[in-house]
């Protein structure tokens, strides 16, 4: 589908995205079993000699690696590594020096979006072009699926791997979906310098009368959500969360959430009232 261009990227990794645990079912990429030892080492690193075989990429970067199935493009390959290098920086800063190097972590490529619906968890969902194994601190992303949005994608997937790091080490609990998505969403959105989108793609919702309440996005997305529900929950995830962010800062979101494991009381009158000084 088509989207308005101040929506289009909200919308994209929000139709395509998930965050997903660990499970023991092996994953297929492009019709062919991805070598069990990857399973095995959970795609931390390989070395020359480690490399599940000749025809697959591997490439190191600065915060993860970057392994890519034998019809990716090297061009994909690079630009994916490029777009997490770019981020490094951002990404610690937001999650944590702590949350960075417990582990590297990797970044599979695949070509076909079957491939990570085979994944555990994904019950064969053939819309999903993103997924984040939190486990195994592994994203997997379908190339084909992604165009102009692999950058965005991969910083998304990469984010959700380093907030659950830090949720579980700060709070000993899941972030609640909305905030998981929305500080993806806004990771992404700061290394693609693309932040301000979220609350245009916020405002058009709200003029339309359309903007999930903070209670809603709370509530999270029911099961079978339409296309419509799923766009407006992303976009409305990314708005509140970019205004926490930017008024209270990253450190302290992840404080609040060890000290009182709650947000402000008032963060949804704060975030409206934001979006409509920006009108």
């Amino acid at each position: 589908m088509r989207a308005a261009p101040a929506l289009r990227g909200v919308i994209a990794v929000a139709l395509v995205t998930v965050c997903l645990m660990w499970g023991a079912r092996p994953l297929v990429a492009d019709g062919v079993e991805i070598p069990p030892h990857i399973d095995e080492l959970t795609c931390k690193s390989f070395s020359a000699s480690d490399r599940p075989s000749a025809d697959w990429q591997h490439i190191d970067g600065a915060i993860a690696d970057v392994v890519a199935a034998p019809r990716v493009s090297r061009a994909a390959a690079a630009r994916a590594r490029t777009a997490l290098d770019r981020g490094a920086e951002l990404l610690e800063r937001a999650f944590g020096e702590r949350a960075i190097a417990a582990s590297r972590l990797s970044v599979c490529l695949v070509t076909e979006r079957q491939s990570i619906a085979a994944a555990p968890g994904m019950n064969a969902d053939p819309s999903v072009a993103g997924a984040a194994v939190t486990g195994a601190r592994l994203a997997i992303v379908a190339v084909d699926t992604t165009s102009g949005d692999l950058d965005r994608i991969v910083l998304h997937e990469a984010a959700h791997l380093l907030a659950s790091e830090r949720a579980r080490a700060e709070a000993e609990r899941a972030l609640p979906m909305w905030l998981s998505e929305g500080l993806a969403e806004l990771a992404a959105s700061e290394v693609m310098g693309t932040t301000d989108e979220l609350h245009r793609a916020a405002l058009k919702l709200k003029a339309r009368q359309a903007l999930p309440s903070l209670r809603e996005l709370q509530t999270g997305l029911r099961v079978g959500a339409s296309a419509p529900e799923i766009q407006q929950f992303y976009a409305a995830s990314a708005s509140a969360t970019a205004y926490l962010v930017s008024t209270r800062g990253w450190n302290r979101i992840w404080e609040m959430l060890r000290i009182t494991g709650k947000l402000p009381a008032n963060l949804e009158t704060e975030w409206l009232a934001h979006l409509d000084s920006i009108r």
